[in-house]
């Protein structure tokens, strides 16, 4: 009997996958939307958006405002051993001499609710419970003025609205 009672227990507090896209107690939010917040990053906070001019990789474009910035970034994937990229579109990079394309990119791994790797939402998708984007802080600190601080954290996804 206690066996079973453990193993009903187990089912009742297993993370449910409907819910891999949901605030903790809340339903699925959709990408298209979805805001996110990071510990210890006082007035930052990054945003889901339908993209005007959509990508292959997905239809939306990440907003990230700090206290005295806002960027706007376009999703994309390498090919052969794909990482995700956010390209940096707003504020625009000037284009080089030679016609290299200079746009800062940065990596970006969204995450499900149970911490398992996900792919690029698109708009109409469950949101990603957790967004990684270690190396962002460097543009706060090295790539604007006035100088912010980012931590490397998990952004983590708020209630819908």
């Amino acid at each position: 009997m206690r066996n079973a009672v453990m193993f009903f227990t187990l089912i009742l507090l297993a993370p449910s996958p409907a819910l891999a896209g949901a605030p903790l107690g809340g339903a699925p939010c959709p990408a298209d939307g979805a805001r996110y917040l990071i510990d210890g990053g006082e007035g930052f906070e990054l945003r889901l958006e339908k993209a005007k001019e959509p990508m292959a990789w997905s239809d939306l474009d990440v907003f990230v405002s700090s206290p005295t910035h806002k960027l706007r970034f376009s999703l994309t994937a390498s090919n052969g051993y794909s990482f995700n990229y956010a390209v940096l579109e707003e504020p625009a990079t000037p284009v080089a001499a030679d016609g290299e394309d200079n746009r800062p990119s940065y990596h970006l791994f969204p995450f499900d609710a149970h911490m398992a790797p996900a792919s690029l939402p698109q708009g109409k998708d469950a949101a990603p419970a957790y967004i990684f984007m270690p190396d962002l802080g460097s543009h706060f600190w090295y790539g604007s003025e006035p100088r912010e601080f980012v931590p490397i954290a998990m952004w983590k996804l708020q209630p819908c609205s």
